[in-house]
């Protein structure tokens, strides 16, 4: 082959090496399989309730739910494999210079962590403008604990019996085709199949693991305390202080997510 024909020639495989790796860096990345709930967390679990009128079990709650406890999952076991089937398509990337909420939409795990007993949330609102919508609600991450090599210290951040409530604000946009999904209730930890129905989270504020920005944040954090769901009395602990495992009792998991056809329940017994 003359020289010059080879020279055409590899520039013409270096074109089509490149065009191929701009196409693979701009397409989505493929969806994870359902990798369950991690045995290391076999002791923790997360619970949602709502204001009158909000469905747990469809649409933006939906997405909220998964995300969260996606969320979690990777953060806790510092392994992406246990983000929920469908998150890498619904979650934006991390905006180091973006605008509040968007520099932790995934996590950013340091060390695997063990968590006991029950993150508990409730959501008090979604709001709604156009296409964009958030769900801003509560956790109550006092329920749970960290395990330590001295037993196990509470999730609180801070003094006081109102140490471990915080409000939470998570911005979706909605799509214009929501995935027809069957209600997202059942006896499982984790969701079997992609759940986000087609809705992106955008914006992560507040909660246990971020900072919050948004307008009327103190007055959300104040409905928190005063919709606690066990009385001040019950929920004084001492931040870095060990405490018994009795202390972070495990509920089920609720709504929880609809289970695999003839598979046995994943809750704690």
């Amino acid at each position: 082959m003359p020289r010059l024909s080879r020279g055409l020639l590899a520039l013409f495989l270096l074109g089509l090496l490149a065009a191929s790796a701009c196409r693979a860096e701009g397409a989505e990345p493929p969806e994870s399989p359902p990798a369950g709930w991690p045995e290391s967390l076999d002791d923790f679990t997360v619970t949602w309730t709502a204001e009158p009128g909000i469905d747990l079990t469809t649409g933006p709650a939906v997405a909220a739910r998964a995300y969260m406890e996606s969320y979690y999952l990777a953060y806790l076991t510092t392994d992406d494999k246990y983000l929920y089937p469908g998150f890498a398509q619904a979650v934006d990337s991390n905006q180091a210079d973006g605008p509040d909420g968007t520099e932790k939409l995934w996590p950013k795990p340091n060390r695997p962590k063990t968590w006991v007993g029950t993150a508990r949330h409730h959501i008090l609102r979604i709001d709604q403008s156009g296409r964009d919508v958030a769900v801003v609600g509560c956790v109550y991450s006092y329920a749970s604990a960290e395990k330590t090599d001295a037993g196990f210290e509470p999730n609180i951040g801070g003094t006081g019996p109102d140490a471990g409530i915080s409000a939470i604000r998570i911005g979706l946009q909605a799509p214009e085709h929501e995935a027809d999904l069957a209600a997202q209730e059942g006896p499982s930890r984790a969701p079997l199949e992609n759940v986000f129905g087609g809705w992106r989270v955008t914006n992560h504020q507040g909660g246990f693991l971020a900072t919050a920005e948004w307008p009327n944040h103190d007055k959300d954090v104040e409905q928190c305390i005063a919709q606690a769901p066990t009385p001040p009395e019950a929920r004084t602990f001492v931040p870095t202080s060990p405490y018994p495992r009795s202390a972070f009792p495990v509920l089920p998991a609720t709504p929880g997510w609809p289970a695999k056809p003839d598979a046995p329940t994943d809750q704690p017994g």
